[in-house]
């Protein structure tokens, strides 16, 4: 199955730092996963779900920066995802 757009060895450095950030994201929201599943407190929940969006922000962005550059739809995806992020991450501080 061949996708429209670039081709991995065509990856600019800023492309390979973003999907870098992606697989830490992955790897922090799968901590704050466990670490919920022992605590059990709605903050870690939060913190957690955050970085879970924050995570697929990054995915959407690897699918543009890997097979469909510049696709509105992607780009608009990446947007929600970080303003869910961001949205999660003060809700989870601001929660008395």
């Amino acid at each position: 199955m061949h996708f429209p757009g670039m081709a991995i060895q065509e990856l600019a450095w800023d492309d390979i730092i973003e999907i870098g950030i992606t697989v830490m994201a992955a790897i922090v929201f799968f901590v704050a996963l466990q670490a919920y599943l022992r605590t059990r407190t709605t903050r870690v929940l939060l913190f957690a779900a955050g970085f879970g969006a924050y995570f697929l922000k990054g995915v959407a962005a690897a699918f543009e920066v890997l097979w469909f550059a510049e696709n509105d739809l992607l780009n608009g995806t990446e947007l929600l995802f970080e303003a869910a992020a961001l949205l999660l991450f003060v809700t989870a501080i601001f929660r008395g």
